[in-house]
């Protein structure tokens, strides 16, 4: 796989994704404390309505993406500025059905929130979020090129500096002149600065793709089109399943319960997509590599960055449930915290959304989605069946328990599956086990570090420092143990380190 470029689109993914993180959590505080906690359950609402209306893009991003690997592998750009002009004319609409979706949505604004009659002021701020949401596909073509010729740390830099830019101005439009209608409004300046950017990329690298005219024809719109469905089965059943809880939660018990809740899985969230937005940043070199590599190799890889992502989960998930309840009682204020069983279940969820991001960026690099394209529109109608009939009886905790059953009994064993199956064209072998094994691990580890957390009683900054880093410790103890486990990463690494000292060794002589 191409390393440089595989390194610089995680780093930059990684560092941007930081820095708006933390603003963000800047913007949010400023959000309740002004406010209150119920607006932070408009904020979790209305952008999960968002993520729902971005069904309209259909899975062409997706289906797209994967067919561009290959023709740019041969550098065939008559394809390539074919596939290119096809995905700009149908973002064109998308961009209009999820204005009109939006604006039709409205009435139905106070049956989502679960109150009687909305203010003036959140119903407009609504529109600013949806006029956010269509605006991104004006300029989404471009984004998929920038992400398919393997250069996704531009695309990165792009989103990142509008987000950045974003939530400076959400600060001071809270803070200065205490609106939460100019709070959704930075939203859409975020996103045209967004578009500047990418446009400015593009028109650089890439002239000869969006000047040479080119068509694609009727047998590669068939075949695109049955990515594309196949793309568009995996969003649906994804979104159904995870911005189903915003939903279910408002509607069945109240927007401050949402509010509670969105404090602690906000955060969570947002250390999901920054770390997996490195892992989704590898999908454009993933697909090169298997055009390029064989089966055998390709599956090291795999394995690879299983033991990275498992490693890395782990340390992220451990030291947040170590540090959550501290940091919330710092940041908002100790009325703002949930329950102990609530939080064990955001981490050991979020843990596995972070997992399956590296085995989804396999999925999507190698065509596996298609072959996997109804498991997630069956798992999702279960999903949410038992979400609706368990909520309003066993509150919040029903809800994720779902969740969890859905993610670590059934997505994480098909994707390996599947995987082997259609990608290594192999039957899934003794990783799987072994991975199952340390999870376990790592579930004991964390019901350990919630005990102590609960157990000990002191100021919550030094208690933030002391169980998040003791998590942490853990999580590497277990990634320790995998590490020495698999032959595949030992191996890899051990690799690196020769090669690091005949390099060493040469530049002395």
């Amino acid at each position: 796989m191409d390393r440089k470029k595989g390194l610089l689109n995680v780093g930059f993914a990684i560092f941007f994704r930081l820095i708006g993180l933390i603003l963000n959590f800047f913007a949010l505080r400023a959000l309740i404390h002004s406010f209150g906690v119920e607006y932070q359950g408009y904020n979790t609402l209305f952008n999960s309505l968002m993520s729902i209306l971005a069904l309209a893009e259909l899975g062409f991003a997706g289906g797209i993406a994967f067919s561009l690997y290959e023709p740019i592998v041969h550098d065939d750009k008559r394809k390539v500025s074919a596939l290119y002009h096809y995905l700009k004319r149908i973002y064109f609409w998308v961009a209009l059905a999820i204005l009109a979706l939006g604006i039709f949505l409205i009435p139905f604004l106070s049956f989502f929130s679960g109150v009687s009659e909305l203010p003036n002021e959140v119903i407009f701020a609504y529109l600013f979020y949806v006029l956010s949401s269509s605006g991104v596909y004006f300029f989404s073509a471009k984004s998929t090129l920038i992400s398919a010729y393997k250069d996704n740390y531009k695309r990165d830099f792009a989103s990142s500096s509008g987000l950045i830019v974003q939530h400076l101005l959400q600060i001071v439009f809270v803070y200065f002149c205490h609106s939460y209608l100019l709070f959704a409004c930075a939203g859409l300046i975020g996103i045209l600065l967004q578009a500047l950017i990418v446009n400015c990329f593009v028109k650089h690298d890439h002239k000869e793709i969006l000047k040479l005219p080119a068509t694609l024809g009727e047998e590669e719109k068939r075949t695109l089109w049955n990515f594309v469905k196949a793309t568009l089965f995996h969003r649906v059943g994804n979104v159904a399943i995870n911005m189903s809880d915003s939903l279910v939660i408002s509607i069945f018990l109240s927007l401050a319960s949402l509010g509670y809740y969105a404090n602690y899985n906000t955060i969570a969230m947002a250390l999901v997509t920054t770390i997996g937005s490195a892992f989704s940043s590898l999908a454009s070199i993933i697909g090169h590599s298997f055009y390029q590599n064989d089966k055998k190799k390709f599956k090291h890889y795999f394995n690879i960055l299983m033991v990275l992502s498992f490693s890395i989960a782990g340390v992220i998930f451990l030291g947040y449930a170590g540090a959550a309840n501290s940091f919330v009682n710092l940041f908002y204020g100790a009325e703002y915290r949930i329950s102990t069983l609530v939080l064990f279940l955001i981490s050991l969820l979020s843990f596995f959304k972070l997992l399956l991001y590296a085995i989804t960026a396999f999925k999507d690099a190698t065509g596996v989605f298609y072959q996997e394209r109804f498991v997630p529109l069956l798992v999702a109608f279960l999903n949410i069946i038992f979400k609706v009939l368990l909520a309003s009886t066993y509150g919040i905790e029903a809800i994720l328990s779902v969740n969890i059953v859905t993610f670590a009994l059934i997505f994480l064993p098909l994707s390996f599956y599947y995987l082997y199956r259609y990608a290594f064209q192999q039957k899934a072998d003794l990783f799987l086990g072994k991975l199952l094994l340390f999870i376990l691990i790592f579930a004991g580890f964390l019901i350990l570090t919630l005990y102590l957390e609960n157990l000990f009683v002191f100021d919550p900054l030094p208690k933030f420092f002391i169980f998040g880093f003791f998590g942490v410790f853990l999580a590497l103890l277990n990634a320790l143990l995998l590490f020495l486990s698999e032959g595949s990463t030992r191996n890899w690494f051990k690799n690196l380190y020769r090669k690091k000292r005949s390099r060493a060794s040469s530049s002395k002589k």
